[in-house]
């Protein structure tokens, strides 16, 4: 495996309601606000993303309601109190206590059942707070691309305002004409359109990050700062098998499987009758009065369903479960099918583009660089045109525009790679 450096995956900083601007890396309003070009830090970007994106809290609310599904499935049922009276004839009342004996155990299958779901919710949570973290990722790439482009276009402003200045004194002095300085600026002009586009990018950036975070969409925020993704990628045959392993998506149809078999174990268990079992207290007297005393009889009672008796029923309860069970197995190994065709695009995509970027970082750019530098030599001693500076310098722009771009798909297909394994 070939290893590779990356330049920037990028950064940013926050602490629960501060602006971002206002905030440190120990969190403190107050040092931030000695450091000037402070730059905000991913790692705490992702933090709050963890903490309070939306989804990831809606999904750990369902967790919750889940959980506490499991102890209702696996009671028993409530026992029941019966009283009854005579209103006509003899004088008779009775209380009956009765309670249902779950020998069948379908209880605890429904119980196994409600553990499997909430092992499914469980990763529902963790497949939201991977997408959440991913997309802040990407959004964090695309804020701090465009930061650069901003930078690249800063640079740009600078040299044309040289350009310009340089061309108009000349045409004061008679040794050049009107069209050179006529295009300098022109093309000034249009470098200062250009910007107006990429600061639309970056505040749409920004407005994605403070979403992802549950922020207004005009929060303040700081510059990115960069830092460096991984040395290297794993080879494709680990980043498979550590995403088949820790894949929420694998896991969520393992935990799918695991309840299937539970209702399957509870439709064959249908077929067996919980008994009820109950005592009776009963009290008559005699109204001739021939028996001057009330008395008492105490009784065992109970009953048995007969679920034999309603035989296409439960027959078609256990082919329901059965085929819920084969649905199950077969959305595994679809969702295996696919984990392993996302990491290999993704990670093949991640290693084109890092090889892009640094085909342009060390051989393109330096010599589209060295090319600006001897067509700026050559126009101030007249020897080439102005037009050939602007040549030179738009295809420098362009060049370290696409290090750029390249850069940002490599840090998105990082970030779509590491949702997949489980790396954050």
């Amino acid at each position: 495996m070939r290893y590779t450096p990356l330049i920037a995956a990028l950064s940013m900083t926050l602490a629960g309601g501060t602006p971002l601007a206002a905030l440190s890396d120990s969190g403190s309003p107050d040092a931030a606000a000695e450091q000037p070009g402070r730059r905000v830090v991913l790692a705490h970007i992702l933090h709050e993303v963890r903490l309070r994106n939306p989804a990831v809290v809606a999904a750990r609310r369902r967790m919750s309601s889940m959980r506490e599904k499991v102890p209702q499935e696996r009671a028993w049922d409530d026992p029941a109190l019966v009283f009854s009276k005579n209103i006509v004839g003899d004088l008779d009342e009775s209380v009956t206590i009765q309670q249902g004996l779950p020998i069948s155990g379908r209880n605890l299958s429904r119980g196994r059942a409600a553990v499997a779901e909430a092992a499914g919710a469980w990763q529902e949570v963790r497949k939201a707070e991977l997408e959440a973290v991913r997309d802040a990722r990407s959004a964090f790439s695309k804020y701090a691309t465009a930061s650069g482009l901003m930078d690249i276009n800063g640079r740009n402003d600078r040299l044309l305002r040289d350009l310009a200045k340089t061309a108009r004194s000349r045409l004061e002095v008679g040794d050049q004409s009107q069209a050179d300085a006529l295009m300098a600026e022109g093309e000034q002009a249009r470098n200062s359109e250009a910007r107006v586009d990429l600061e639309r990018d970056a505040g749409e950036a920004r407005s994605a990050l403070n979403r992802l975070m549950d922020r207004e969409p005009e929060a303040p925020m700081e510059p990115p700062e960069t830092t460096p993704l991984p040395p290297h990628f794993p080879e494709l045959s680990d980043a498979q098998a550590q995403a088949l392993k820790h894949s929420p998506e694998i896991k969520l149809a393992q935990s799918k499987i695991a309840g299937a078999q539970a209702r399957l174990q509870l439709a064959h268990r249908q077929w067996i009758p919980d008994p009820m079992a109950g005592v009776r207290v009963r009290r008559f007297r005699d109204p001739s009065g021939t028996i001057p005393d009330p008395m008492d009889e105490v009784m065992l009672e109970v009953s048995v369903s007969v679920p034999w008796a309603n035989e296409q029923k439960y027959a078609a309860g256990v082919r329901d479960a059965q085929a819920t069970l084969a649905a199950a197995q077969a959305d595994l190994k679809v969702a295996e099918n696919e984990t392993r065709a996302r990491v290999r695009d993704a990670l093949r995509r991640a290693e084109s583009f890092v090889h892009h970027v640094e085909l342009y970082r060390d051989k393109i750019v330096p010599l589209s660089r060295e090319a600006l530098k001897s067509a700026q030599l050559g126009y101030e001693s007249a020897k080439v045109s102005l037009s050939d500076v602007l040549n030179a310098q738009r295809k420098l722009s362009e060049d370290e525009a696409t290090v750029l771009k390249h850069q940002l798909e490599a840090q998105m297909a990082q970030a779509e790679l590491d949702s997949m394994t489980g790396g954050q």
